[in-house]
């Protein structure tokens, strides 16, 4: 399986797409790597558009994991935004839910702007609105476009206190300062 993985990641989608033989061995290793950092490389390098779903289940379902982030980033980098977009505004919650931590756990800069319609949309569930609050502030813009709905007082009141909580803890320096005026801490 080693060699045949190696043969496929230096061949190019031209390669695969103009040979079924190829096309089927291709099919059969993805299918026996059962979801690993490989896979997830061989679907980003060949762009395999059917495969796009798959990556988004195991950002899903491996968050804590480095194959997460990496299926997650590769979906970024890929420029999946309708397939990202549509997992955080489905009908599952847990889903969605899923799918924003996996997109706080990239900390990708790209987040903000799948993010923060979610956490402007009064019609999306309240958890995975809060989820996608707690992910925007792992991203120093997205952050920071937290800041600016609570100053610009377009945050919806429900959302306050999951802001205040995200931004608290985020990364950036200056989203944590943000923080700190818009809702001080009490001295300890």
């Amino acid at each position: 399986r080693i060699i045949t993985t190696e043969c496929l990641r230096r061949l190019g989608r031209s390669d695969i797409e103009g040979n079924s033989k190829m096309r089927e061995v291709l099919a059969t290793t993805l299918d026996q790597m059962n979801g690993g950092a490989e896979y997830v490389r061989l679907v980003k390098q060949l762009q395999l558009e059917h495969y796009y779903p798959q990556l988004l289940q195991l950002a899903q379902t491996k968050l804590g994991e480095q194959v997460g982030v990496e299926a997650i980033t590769a979906l970024l980098e890929l420029k999946q935004w309708e397939l990202l977009g549509k997992a955080l505004q489905g009908e599952d919650t847990a889903a969605a839910i899923a799918t924003a931590d996996a997109l706080g756990n990239s900390q990708n800069g790209a987040i903000s702007g799948l993010l923060l319609p979610v956490v402007k949309n009064a019609d999306v569930n309240i958890d995975v609105r809060r989820a996608a609050v707690k992910a925007a502030s792992k991203a120093g813009n997205a952050a920071m476009e937290l800041v600016k709905l609570v100053d610009e007082k377009t945050l919806d009141p429900e959302l306050e206190q999951s802001v205040a909580a995200a931004l608290h803890s985020a990364p950036s320096r200056d989203a944590r300062a943000a923080a700190q005026r818009l809702f001080p801490l009490p001295p300890s």
